[in-house]
């Protein structure tokens, strides 16, 4: 949470100072610094805090009884037939050779 939103922290930082003498002083800072919010963090967040809202995958649920139980009976209705009835439509197919063509002999592959 406090990555997704941003904060603030103290930084303690320890310095050793040798002066003129040769005599060394130790300085303690203290520094306040502050944490922007984490873009990723976020989505992490929300994600999780609100799954329905903010999730990247919806879930569908979907009642299909009234369709399976329709093609259940076209099936047996095709079992229970003798002929089924297709509709289809001939087609005649012709092939054109052009002029001066040569089929490739494969004979001697």
């Amino acid at each position: 949470m406090k990555a997704a939103t941003g904060y603030e922290y103290e930084e303690i930082k320890t310095i050793i100072e040798e002066d003129k003498n040769g005599k060394k002083k130790t300085r303690i800072e203290k520094v306040k610094r502050y944490q922007p919010p984490n873009p990723t963090a976020m989505i992490f967040y929300l994600k999780n805090r609100a799954p329905n809202e903010w999730n990247d995958r919806r879930e569908l649920l979907v009642n299909t009884k009234a369709l399976e139980q329709e093609r259940k009976q076209l099936f047996l209705d095709m079992i229970e037939a003798d002929v089924v009835d297709a509709d289809y439509e001939a087609v005649e197919e012709s092939v054109e050779v052009e002029e001066g063509y040569m089929e490739p002999d494969n004979s001697q592959l």
